[in-house]
């Protein structure tokens, strides 16, 4: 999925590298939590304080590298906010990575 040319994110549409929302698709962020950082804290700064923070799937990838996969969160996001809370987590000091839904293809190195 991609984003429209030149449209801005008060206009609804996706930043640039970045899927639109799909309405039946994933309502939650897969975050990386920087080691020693508090997950939910991190969570309820990115979607607010009622936010259901999850270990993601403990499912060993070839391309995973094991402390990244121990420190991945699932970040359940309220219906229409999915970009907002997106948008908070890849600017928080205690994430690395950020991703609507699921990770996309690989993971990172580090």
């Amino acid at each position: 999925m991609s984003s429209s040319p030149g449209a801005s994110a008060g206009q609804g549409a996706a930043p640039p590298n970045v899927p639109n929302p799909d309405p039946k698709g994933p309502k939650f962020l897969t975050v990386v939590v920087k080691p020693g950082a508090d997950p939910v804290a991190v969570g309820r700064r990115i979607a607010g304080p009622s936010a259901a923070v999850h270990q993601a799937p403990q499912r060993p990838q070839e391309n995973l590298p094991h402390i990244i996969l121990r420190w991945t969160y699932r970040v359940v996001v309220v219906k229409d906010n999915e970009l907002k809370a997106l948008e908070k987590a890849q600017t928080d000091p205690d994430v690395s990575h950020a991703y609507l839904g699921d990770y996309p293809g690989r993971y990172p190195a580090s």
